[in-house]
């Protein structure tokens, strides 16, 4: 009888460390995802930066 609940209780616990692990893998997936896309949004950000100051540096020679 003892046999039978410590196969459960391994049956489950690999079940709540697989759960576990996917939940790690999908969260690690996320990161790289929005690492990836906030380096694409700093990229955008320093091209309009650049934009800004060549538009202010053209409104100051024309006035």
């Amino acid at each position: 009888m003892q046999s039978n609940l410590d196969q459960d209780f391994e049956k489950g616990l690999r079940h709540v460390k697989d759960a576990y692990y996917k939940k790690i893998d999908t969260l690690e997936t996320e990161i790289r995802y929005l690492s990836q896309e906030c380096g694409r949004k700093d990229v955008a950000l320093q091209e309009l930066r650049v934009r800004f100051t060549q538009v202010e540096a053209e409104l100051q020679r024309s006035f």
